[in-house]
């Protein structure tokens, strides 16, 4: 249904792993890109944008 989808990830927040999203996109068959937030010792595990595109 969907051929792009970018989002933003806030781990520390909900308490749960992208990764589990992104390994589900992957069987999809997305390719992913992941993007830094901007900001003072931003870590991305805990927040980050995430692109995913066929």
């Amino acid at each position: 249904m969907f051929n792009e989808i970018l989002f933003e990830h806030h781990g520390k927040i909900v308490n749960k792993d992208f990764n589990i999203l992104v390994k589900e996109l992957k069987k999809q068959g997305f390719n992913i890109e992941f993007y830094q937030s901007e900001g003072v010792g931003s870590i991305f595990k805990e927040q980050g944008m995430i692109y995913a595109f066929k």
